[in-house]
């Protein structure tokens, strides 16, 4: 009897599993971590996420003899900066508006 193969998932399901595992994690993740999640080995999930890394989607940085992983919210931190800068133009023409009246 031979053991059960599992399906060969196409490069864009691994990629999609890894994004989502890391989605819900709120601490950056290992590669062992990941690779045991989404049901890869470990030098599989080193080669996927060193591609999303070159794409922008993952950042990394080498902690001790381990590698941690995280998704990069780009997106969401240049719009908070995007925010806090409309904030900051409001209140300035606020202080000016208030030294006008002062004089």
């Amino acid at each position: 009897m031979s053991p059960e193969r599992r399906k060969r998932r196409a490069t864009y399901e691994i990629h999609g599993d890894i994004l989502r595992f890391m989605e819900k994690s709120e601490v950056p993740c290992t590669t062992g971590q990941i690779a045991e999640a989404i049901g890869v080995n470990w030098y599989s999930a080193s080669a996927h996420l060193a591609h999303l890394k070159a794409n922008k989607k993952v950042a990394h940085k080498h902690v001790g003899r381990q590698n941690e992983w995280w998704i990069e919210k780009e997106n969401e931190v240049a719009l908070e900066n995007k925010k806090l800068k409309e904030e900051l133009k409001k209140l300035k023409a606020e202080i000016k508006g208030l030294k006008l009246r002062a004089n």
